[in-house]
């Protein structure tokens, strides 16, 4: 503890004087015949309890010179304090992480308001992935460089594709030799099937695409992970800070 030491002429007694501020930080630890009190660091107000001799948590306090208007004094002994002891096994951890790599570029269409279906267009998309669990052996939760190649995985596979869903209602996917085509009641897509990434999700949104990469990583790091980790989420942001989060047990 660090303090600040001032002089006073009155030395005699004076009665207590407490701060009306509850905020104020004032603090009397002991008085000098020399007349000298020391108060912490930051206090706000003067006013404070005075007494006569040390103050018995801070009896070997050093003594306090003055030499014309210098006032010369050493910093207080750091008082007996109970040791703290954290238990590591009480707190909780995780790792999250959001690298640009993790970012692709799609394109997609989806249906909102019961029968809107809009036009095709394309975002850029960004990911970040959270793992919560226990510190293994290494004292970290999952070892980021697997975590990371797992996320950059299932990224590259989506990265400048069409993304479609499979399990609309309403679109209808059908796929032949050559060609994949969507269909939305009288309008129609048709592109090459190398072009396409057929999710299993009713609509190709920001929090179904999470989901699925969600499961992609979960599946992949599952053998290496094994069953400690404790939860999973995966945020997939589709324009500059609009995010789709899924978060599920591990």
């Amino acid at each position: 503890m660090t303090g600040i030491y001032q002089a006073f002429a009155d030395v005699g007694p004076k009665k207590t004087s407490t701060a009306s501020n509850k905020n104020a930080l004032d603090h009397q630890v002991g008085r000098f015949q020399c007349g000298v009190r020391w108060c912490q660091k930051g206090s706000l107000r003067s006013g404070v309890c005075r007494r006569q001799g040390f103050s018995s948590q801070y009896s070997h306090m050093p003594f306090l010179r003055i030499r014309g208007n210098r006032q010369i004094a050493h910093s207080p002994p750091i008082p007996n304090r109970p040791i703290i002891v954290i238990n590591p096994n009480s707190a909780s951890y995780r790792v999250e992480i959001a690298k640009e790599a993790f970012s692709f570029a799609a394109a997609h269409f989806i249906t909102f308001a019961g029968d809107i279906c809009e036009r095709i267009h394309g975002h850029n998309y960004g990911v970040r992935v959270v793992v919560e669990g226990p510190l293994d052996e290494n004292r970290y939760v999952v070892d980021f460089i697997a975590l990371r190649d797992a996320v950059l995985e299932v990224t590259s596979q989506l990265d400048h594709h069409v993304l479609l869903p499979t399990d609309h209602r309403e679109i209808r996917i059908t796929s032949d030799d050559r060609e994949t085509t969507a269909r939305f009641r009288d309008r129609r897509w048709v592109f090459p099937n190398e072009d396409c990434v057929l999710l299993p999700v009713i609509n190709t949104t920001a929090e179904e695409i999470a989901r699925v990469i969600l499961d992609k990583v979960r599946q992949s790091t599952g053998d290496k992970f094994g069953e400690a980790i404790s939860m999973i989420e995966v945020a997939v942001d589709e324009n500059h800070g609009q995010w789709g989060v899924c978060r599920e047990p591990w």
